[in-house]
């Protein structure tokens, strides 16, 4: 089985993400775009709905992934 083929914990997706957990959920439906799989009292997410996921946040215009439309911060380039 390759990697890609499993399910992915909350843990395991958030850390695909770069995201916290929490912000996970909040993107997770009904409250977001992404979609889960609950086995039982488990809640897993599919490879392919992450990929999917950005994909279409790739898609925004540049505006829409940043508000304030300045590409710079105080006079200066911007960097994490």
């Amino acid at each position: 089985m390759n990697l890609d083929d499993r399910l992915y914990t909350s843990q395991e997706a958030a850390l695909v993400l770069h995201v916290s957990v929490r912000k996970l959920w909040s993107m997770t439906v009904p409250r977001g775009p992404l979609p889960c799989v609950r086995i039982g009292a488990s809640v897993r997410f599919d490879p392919d709905d992450l990929r999917e996921l950005i994909r279409s946040i790739k898609q925004l215009p540049f505006d829409k992934c940043n508000p304030t439309k300045e590409p710079h911060q105080h006079g200066k380039p911007f960097n994490k």
